[in-house]
């Protein structure tokens, strides 16, 4: 590579670095806004879900997969009841999840048992961005070691049946689900961030009888 060809290579990473922030900053500003039209749910936990956590100061990062340094691509933000338990929950009790899906070749790499390679992928023109809200309901008491963070992490998301029909999903045990989702390049302002929203809640209502 010729110094002319790394020097503009280096100005690609560059601009790709300054739009990189620029979107993880909509999109954790998009989550905020969102949380807080739901105001009887507060900030619980947040967990990459294709990839590990950027690893610890302490821990040798080079073995790591890139992807670990780029955890807002695939991402959930938890949101509950501060009033009610985090763990044992009962009848009645839900939990708010807001998924954000940055790339969704990506989202399809946990298939993959090593880091997968984007030059692999789908064209970026046939990939979708999309936020998605999930409501996990507890339509049984929980046992008293049981969190909502276990109930996330061994559920299941909705399948799209369930989404198409406008039924509960069968998540896990005791747990009723429902989602809705939406591209991202529709939230171009607050008003219809809020106006998303407000449709979910309605659904869950309808479909979970949560409020």
């Amino acid at each position: 590579m010729t110094n002319a060809n790394l020097s503009r290579s280096l100005e690609d990473v560059r601009e790709a670095h300054r739009l990189l922030f620029a979107y993880y900053r909509r999109i954790l500003d998009t989550v905020r806004l969102i949380g807080d039209q739901f105001s009887d749910h507060t900030f619980y936990h947040w967990s990459s879900v294709v990839t590990d956590p950027p690893p610890m100061r302490g821990t040798k990062p080079f073995d790591k997969w890139a992807w670990d340094f780029l955890p807002l691509t695939s991402v959930s933000f938890l949101y509950a009841d501060p009033t009610a338990k985090i763990r044992n929950m009962q009848v009645g009790d839900w939990m708010l999840e807001v998924h954000v899906s940055s790339d969704s070749e990506f989202s399809h790499a946990k298939k993959f048992k090593t880091e997968p390679d984007p030059q692999a992928f789908a064209p970026a023109q046939a990939s979708q961005s999309e936020i998605a809200l999930v409501a996990w309901k507890c339509i049984a008491n929980m046992p008293k070691d049981q969190t909502w963070l276990k109930v996330w992490t061994q559920g299941y998301w909705p399948d799209d049946e369930s989404v198409q029909s406008r039924t509960a999903f069968n998540a896990t045990d005791g747990i009723h689900s429902f989602q809705l989702k939406r591209p991202i390049e529709e939230f171009g302002s607050r008003s219809d961030v809020i106006a998303f929203a407000e449709a979910a809640k309605s659904e869950f209502n309808s479909v979970l009888g949560v409020r």
